[in-house]
């Protein structure tokens, strides 16, 4: 991951005073291998970036800027797609070898529709010089954060995190009490709100536009669609399933450092692993995490899968004690609370696998695309209830 952040005045504002290192000063932890700076000629378009350095090594600095300085580019994620992509808009002079420069192509030709091609998950902020026009974007599903604030003079001030916007100095760190009651009611607040008074979440699959005249709106890009033309026999479904999540998982191999995987003895991670062991050109390392007293362990099923697709396996076990101790740095990395008891457990495991690797793969997200959770079905006197007469 990486941290964006901005600051954006509309021409007949004063240009902002403050330094935008500050924000990304408060999201270090999220790119540790370098950063940037762009602001425009009058200093009303600041951007600042702090990476992580998974694809293009060499060459992928950003932010990126087209040819004629007209297009500036900041985006946090990955595009899977980016080497058809670039295969598709051979024409753009592309001085990168990575997958976020295809945007600036992109954008060249179809305007604020460049966002339609992109397969992956990603915060994009792209600016126009020319027009002084800033255009922010969240990937279909919300995969990555993207927050942002009005300003009281005009313009917005957006980041990867909240804390960075507090740091900006144009953002004052007050809760909004009327949220409050939305967090208890979801185990989070939905967007675009959150739990802080003057801060918005984009909403996943919609852009927002800020014009040189200080007009913001967000358009929402992307609604979740039945295709028409998917098989009805129930062998060539299966097919249709699999070639779909082996093609995911096979673009998110793309990397130009080691990628593992988390292995647990669930039928997600497995089926994950087994897809990823078949694409892969080489043994794919995966990890799996018990912790020390739990009543479950998963680490016999999780080796069984290692051994049939030969992985290089690597398991851990962390001690359960004193977790109380971790729950107030927890709290800083997350921003938002959130009611999810997997967090803690996950945030121990990302911080032993980040020792030796940048990219891991894991089976997150299964249970909510297949309906695996039992909340997804009535309970008993849910049934009842409604076979009362109205």
């Amino acid at each position: 991951m990486c941290g964006i952040a901005d600051v954006f005045v509309p021409r007949g504002a004063a240009p902002p005073v403050e330094d935008p290192g500050s924000m990304t000063a408060a999201m270090r932890h999220r790119g540790p291998d370098g950063d940037g700076r762009w602001a425009s000629a009058d200093g009303r378009y600041k951007a600042a970036f702090v990476r992580l350095a998974i694809i293009d090594l060499a060459t992928g600095d950003q932010p990126l800027v087209g040819a004629g300085d007209r297009l500036v580019l900041m985006g946090n994620g990955e595009i899977y797609n980016y080497v058809e992509l670039r295969a598709d808009n051979p024409d753009y002079a592309y001085r990168t070898q990575g997958d976020m420069e295809v945007v600036l192509a992109l954008a060249e030709r179809m305007g604020d529709r460049f966002v339609e091609p992109l397969n992956g998950m990603y915060a994009l902020a792209l600016y126009d010089a020319d027009a002084h026009r800033l255009v922010l974007v969240r990937d279909r599903l919300g995969v990555k954060p993207l927050y942002w604030g009005r300003l009281a003079g005009g313009g917005l001030v957006f980041a990867s995190e909240v804390k960075a916007l507090f740091a900006s100095g144009l953002v004052d760190p007050a809760v909004d009490e009327d949220a409050v009651s939305a967090y208890l009611a979801h185990g989070f607040v939905p967007a675009p709100r959150t739990l802080f008074r003057g801060v918005e979440k984009l909403p996943p699959g919609c852009q927002l536009i800020a014009n040189a005249a200080g007009d913001i709106t967000v358009e929402r890009y992307w609604h979740a669609r039945a295709t028409k033309d998917l098989p009805r026999d129930a062998n060539a479904i299966e097919e249709h399933l699999v070639a779909v999540l082996r093609e995911s998982v096979g673009l998110q191999l793309r990397s130009d450092v080691p990628v593992g995987a988390l292995l647990s003895g669930g039928i997600d991670s497995g089926l994950m692993v087994a897809l990823a062991a078949q694409e892969a050109s080489s043994p794919i390392n995966t990890y799996t995490v018990s912790f020390e007293g739990a009543a479950v362990d998963e680490a016999p099923l999780a080796e069984s899968v290692a051994i049939r697709y030969a992985t290089r396996h690597h398991s851990l076990k962390l001690p359960a004690a004193a977790v109380a101790e971790h729950l107030p740095r927890l709290a800083w990395y997350c921003d938002e609370p959130v009611n999810d008891p997997a967090l803690l457990p996950n945030a121990l495991i990302e911080e032993v696998l980040g020792r030796d690797l940048k990219v891991a793969l894991n089976g997150t997200g299964g249970d909510e695309l297949f309906a695996g959770y039992g909340r997804y079905f009535r309970l008993p006197v849910e049934r009842r209830y409604l076979m009362l007469p109205g």
